[in-house]
């Protein structure tokens, strides 16, 4: 089983919804500076986290922060994932 498609909205640098395709075995996410490199290893870290204290690390800084007037910021975030490769 691999994580085969991850959807991000709201949360750090993605406004709107932005999609990510993995294949199965190794992946490797490359981008410019400030492209959203981190903020998709975050979220799938957010997804998986596993705690003793059951809570997620969030905070204020996680959600949608628009740079200009067009958009609006976030004050929510959802994730989408997709699993392939069930036995």
């Amino acid at each position: 089983m691999y994580l085969h498609k991850l959807g991000i909205e709201g949360f750090r640098c993605f406004g709107k919804t932005f999609d990510v395709d993995f294949m199965e075995g190794l992946n490797v996410v490359v981008g410019e500076n400030g492209a959203g490199k981190t903020a998709i290893i975050s979220a799938i870290r957010q997804l998986f986290h596993d705690s003793e204290s059951g809570r997620f690390s969030v905070t204020s800084d996680d959600f949608f922060s628009p740079s200009s007037l067009a958009e609006r910021p976030q004050h929510l975030f959802l994730f989408q994932l997709s699993l392939t490769g069930w036995m």
